[in-house]
């Protein structure tokens, strides 16, 4: 077990919340704004069901539109960099969508041996599409390590800004609102006292409240969620 999932099994009291501690020590790489499930290859674990030996190959594009070369092609779940959006649930994240033609489009990150790199799936191969703002406005939110320790008195960089420091690695908050889009994506939140799991009889008490850019400037994450609940 790593140092880190140590820490965070430290934080959780309950044997449920630990399991969603170490089921999030890895969070996804680059400004992903949410994910989107792919049938022929999430499919079958997302209903419980073997991976099919040979599921249907799914080409990733070079360009959002048709016509365009393939960049691509997956034949397994393994292929795609996946995220999970619910207990045991799989889908792969978006980088970026664009609709053509009345139709969504996404770009998704895929790895093939060494081979890193990412395309765009087609809206024919797509299929729930999950904003990351409303995965963490209806989950259960924490600050990751990419957070700076400031909050932010408006959805602006230039806005006031406050250091208010963690207590905890991982302190817990409440998403209540956010404000822009894309890589501008602002989250205002609520810090609270002690995790959501640890004591079901007493509410968290709230800390501070503020407004956090989503990504640090590195481009990492500094919210994410636990998929699988306490």
């Amino acid at each position: 077990m790593s140092s880190m999932r140590a820490a965070a099994a430290l934080v959780f009291l309950c044997a449920t919340a630990t399991a969603a501690a170490a089921q999030d020590d890895h969070f996804p790489q680059g400004r992903i704004v949410g994910s989107v499930e792919i049938p022929a290859l999430h499919g079958a674990i997302n209903r419980g069901a073997p991976e099919p030996a040979h599921p249907k190959p799914v080409t990733l594009y070079v360009e959002p539109k048709a016509g365009s070369r393939a960049a691509a092609v997956l034949r397994t779940s393994k292929d795609v960099v996946s995220i999970e959006h619910g207990y045991e649930q799989l889908s792969a994240g978006v980088l970026e969508t664009r609709s053509e033609g009345g139709h969504r489009w996404y770009r998704v990150q895929f790895q093939l041996g060494n081979w890193h790199g990412n395309g765009w799936l087609a809206p024919r191969d797509a299929g729930k599409y999950r904003p990351l703002s409303r995965m963490l406005l209806e989950g259960l939110a924490f600050l990751s390590e990419a957070w700076d320790g400031a909050l932010y008195d408006a959805p602006r960089p230039g806005a006031r800004r406050r250091a208010v420091g963690r207590t905890r690695e991982r302190p817990d908050v409440r998403v209540i609102a956010t404000s822009g889009g894309g890589p501008q994506l602002w989250l205002r939140v609520e810090i609270v006292d002690h995790g959501f799991c640890e004591d079901p009889h007493t509410p968290p008490s709230v800390v501070a409240a503020g407004w956090i850019p989503l990504y640090s400037r590195d481009g990492r994450v500094t919210a994410w969620h636990y998929s699988r609940g306490c």
